[in-house]
């Protein structure tokens, strides 16, 4: 990894991604199970651990996670053969967000979303499991602006005669913003001092008021 303007290069360690590779999830389940983080490695060996806030300072820049999201493998193939093949960064997160991707020289458009692999009842709620290893997608393909195929698939879909879109484990990725700013650090900690005021205030209103200070004249 480079941060533009530092010259120096930098070593990726660890994504620590939102979701458990096995996620079950209710009505009442929190969106995500982890804060997304980003682990760096610099040229002395130092880790940083990078997260949305606040930003770290790792070279000459500081750095937070933007975005995040999940990257299916991709295969398409026409009779068999390989057209074309990598990981797509999709944004598939929270479970039954739709995202759309072209692939280039070719006229098909896809949307996928991710489905529960299981479902079963517990009392009085619905637990839908998600397998993010293997992945079971909704899938959509148009053509000329047109559907010519949709079905749910962990492995593969055919479409269009001799055409088919193959689906590889997944890997997470995440967005980093690089701000070089001297003025950005004491941005920070006034915005952490207005915050912490803002509770403070009160507080301190109310011990005024239990406790008033008598004033002795001479």
């Amino acid at each position: 990894m480079e941060i533009p303007g530092d010259g120096g290069a930098y070593r990726v360690a660890r994504i620590t991604p939102a979701l458990q590779a096995r996620s079950v999830r209710t009505e009442r389940s929190a969106v995500f199970d982890y804060e997304p983080a980003l682990s760096v490695e610099d040229r002395t060996g130092r880790l940083h651990h990078v997260t949305a806030f606040p930003p770290v300072k790792v070279g000459s820049a500081y750095l937070h996670v933007l975005n995040f999201g999940i990257g299916p493998g991709v295969e398409l193939k026409r009779a068999g053969k390989t057209l074309s093949r990598g990981y797509i960064a999709l944004r598939l997160t929270p479970f039954g967000t739709v995202d759309v991707f072209e692939l280039p020289r070719l006229p098909y458009r896809f949307s996928l979303a991710i489905l529960p692999s299981r479902m079963r009842e517990t009392g009085s709620e619905l637990e839908r499991e998600y397998d993010l290893e293997k992945p079971r997608y909704r899938v959509e393909v148009e053509r000329g602006g047109k559907v010519i195929a949709r079905g749910e698939t962990d492995s593969f879909l055919n479409f269009d005669q001799e055409m088919s879109i193959h689906f590889d484990r997944p890997f997470d990725w995440v967005l980093v913003e690089a701000v070089r700013d001297p003025f950005y650090p004491g941005y920070v900690a006034s915005l952490l001092l207005l915050i912490g005021g803002a509770f403070l205030y009160p507080l301190s209103y109310l011990a005024g008021r239990r406790d008033p200070v008598a004033t002795v004249l001479p």
